[in-house]
């Protein structure tokens, strides 16, 4: 898998959390990468397993090559996601509701799958919009 394509993977894999309305997701990986937290206080943030978000940070890794490329990679992708990204799905206590077309849902896997199978052009414009604000980034800054 070339290093673009896991970019790419990474990014869809984090935008479709965050547009699941799931950015704290986003957040506990990221900070995770970053050595920021352990997986066991992020969790207990998050209420949720400690295992579930294992699974997370372990799905990142596979998708980047490595442990190593994985942590460069949510270096720079998921502050660009959490900037960019504006969630879809609105949490209401415990059913989450799809803001472009009303579905509603009471597993946030399920408001996933949804986003990523329903609104795939959605996704498609916010993993654009990451990828140019990672490219600007990148850019050399002019002198004038």
């Amino acid at each position: 898998m070339s290093r673009p394509s896991r970019v790419l993977d990474i990014a869809r894999y984090l935008v479709v959390k965050a547009l699941a309305g799931r950015k704290s997701i986003v957040e506990a990986i990221y900070m995770y990468y970053t050595g920021n937290g352990s997986i066991a206080a992020m969790a207990h943030r998050l209420g949720i397993r400690k295992h579930q978000l294992r699974g997370y940070i372990q799905r990142v890794a596979e998708k980047a090559g490595s442990a190593k490329e994985a942590r460069i990679l949510v270096k720079h992708v998921a502050p660009a996601v959490l900037r960019v990204v504006r969630p879809i799905i609105v949490d209401g206590g415990s059913v989450y509701r799809c803001t472009l077309c009303g579905e509603t849902f009471t597993n946030p896997y399920v408001a996933e799958i949804h986003v990523s199978q329903q609104h795939e052009d959605v996704v498609e414009r916010c993993i654009d919009a990451v990828i140019d604000e990672l490219m600007k980034q990148l850019r050399p800054r002019s002198n004038t």
